[in-house]
């Protein structure tokens, strides 16, 4: 069915769950984990669909750099762009106190563990952190209106307090810290 009705991933899945019995947090989760597919999207409406979303995004975007499926211009084949998106979307909104770089480790560690068993190097590992922060940027610029300078010099504020490394995006910890910024006005 989800070949022929791709919109459907997901849906039918949290149909089938429900009719088998399982409770409606399960169900829900199912159903929403494709959840954000755009920007506009809404995210999954329980915490357990948040978690399965970002579990299984994480795990499309660190699988595919970890085989070189990067993207690059205008190609994304794979829908990476999406996914993190998706993956900031939800740790905003939801607020989140959920690390980037550990999370991308968590799924590198599990990559090397599981099969395929395909190692993710430190520059990988960077790699993806890095894409995941630009699509934060993307967020905070388009979605949420502050400029580019704002979120420039927040992030870099970041990345001297936590050894080059930023957690900009930690909940909604990025996101507060940016309106603190326009809210001083003057500062910037």
């Amino acid at each position: 069915m989800v070949r022929e009705f791709t919109e459907l991933q997901g849906i039918v899945g949290g149909l089938y769950a429900r009719a088998q019995g399982e409770s409606d947090e399960i169900a829900d989760a199912v159903y929403d984990h494709y959840r954000p597919v755009a920007l506009e999207d809404s995210i999954p409406r329980n915490l357990t669909g948040c978690a399965v979303a970002l579990a299984d995004k994480l795990d499309s975007v660190v699988g595919c750099f970890a085989v070189g499926l990067v993207p690059t211009g205008s190609s994304d084949p794979y829908a990476l762009r999406r996914a993190a998106l998706g993956i900031v979307k939800i740790i905003l909104e939801k607020k989140l106190p959920v690390s980037l770089s550990l999370s991308v480790g968590a799924a590198a560690k599990t990559l090397l563990t599981h099969k395929p068993k395909r190692g993710v190097s430190p520059d990988q590992e960077t790699q993806i952190f890095d894409f995941l922060l630009d699509r934060a940027k993307f967020v905070f610029r388009e979605r949420e209106g502050f400029g580019y300078d704002e979120v420039k010099r927040c992030l870099s504020r970041w990345r001297r307090r936590s050894g080059g490394r930023s957690e900009a995006t930690r909940g909604s910890k990025g996101y507060s810290q940016v309106k603190e910024l326009r809210a001083a006005g003057g500062f910037l």
